[in-house]
């Protein structure tokens, strides 16, 4: 690495100035400690101290280049290798560790007329295919919303495949982010910054308002309102579900809620029997 020459004319004539200028500023500092005497303005470096200057400037760069080679190196193989993880990961992977996944808890994936929706609607939506567009109908840009009656799979279908190394998602429940307000008077649990997705489960069974120290506090309300100001596009990361209508939620929001969801989010209405066992 160090036998190559980097430096370039203009980078040598200004390394072999900057060293005739140190040592003019070294000698100066000694003649004032009277160590040496006279005039040192004409000062020239010697053969020895500008083939040394150079050699140790050369060093440098090349190591710097060496270096820079190999972090952008190391920055095309984990594109590459990302880029295969995630060719990897289509569709069709997604639903077979689904499948594997429910048959590992001990039940199996049933994919009907009742599930099919949603079971192809998270595979194409954390796979990253087209198909959730345009096959669905559904945008990226926007979150999803998964509605329906108790038992119908919404939040166990997701966390068969949250787990993934291309698109994973946070699994949180509202009863654990109100149990948190209750005792503290805030959450700060939710980790845009670490997961991909964040799925809030059972959006409405909190009832609004909890009571804290005799303070009336309204969680998703806020907390909603407050991503929407900032970057309403911020959005697209959640997967919401819920049992309400949008009347309800209204009433446990408020309009403006209801009207930001119905802008930023699609919606997949979950209807049929219950899927827990009897």
């Amino acid at each position: 690495m160090t036998d190559v020459w980097t430096l370039t004319t203009e980078e040598e004539a200004i390394i072999l100035a900057t060293a005739r200028y140190n040592k003019i500023k070294k000698l100066q500092w000694l003649a004032k400690l009277d160590r040496i005497g006279g005039d040192r303005d004409e000062v020239e470096l010697t053969p020895d101290e500008a083939e040394k200057a150079l050699h140790v400037a050369n060093q440098s760069k090349a190591w710097k280049l060496h270096t820079e080679a190999t972090k952008a190196e190391n920055r095309h193989r984990m594109r590459i290798e990302a880029q295969e993880v995630k060719a990897k990961w289509n569709y069709q992977h997604f639903f077979r560790v689904m499948k594997d996944e429910a048959y590992q808890r001990g039940i199996d994936l049933i994919f009907n007329e009742q599930t099919e929706r949603l079971i192809k609607t998270i595979c194409f939506k954390l796979s990253g295919d087209r198909r959730y567009e345009t096959e669905m109908g559904y945008s990226f840009r926007k979150g999803l919303i998964i509605r329906g009656e108790p038992g119908l799979g919404k939040t166990w279908i997701v966390s068969l495949v949250a787990n993934n190394p291309v698109c994973s998602v946070q699994m949180v429940t509202m009863h654990e982010i109100i149990a948190s307000v209750m005792e503290s008077g805030l959450y700060t649990g939710l980790k845009f910054a670490s997961y991909n997705l964040v799925y809030l489960d059972d959006v409405g069974t909190e009832g609004g308002e909890v009571t804290y120290f005799g303070t009336k506090i309204n969680w998703f309300k806020t907390w909603f309102e407050e991503i929407y100001a900032k970057n309403k596009w911020a959005m697209s990361r959640l997967i919401v579900s819920t049992n309400c209508s949008f009347t309800e939620i209204e009433k446990l929001y408020g309009f403006r809620v209801r009207d930001r969801i119905a802008e930023m989010f699609d919606i997949i209405d979950m209807t049929g029997n219950s899927l827990r066992r009897k």
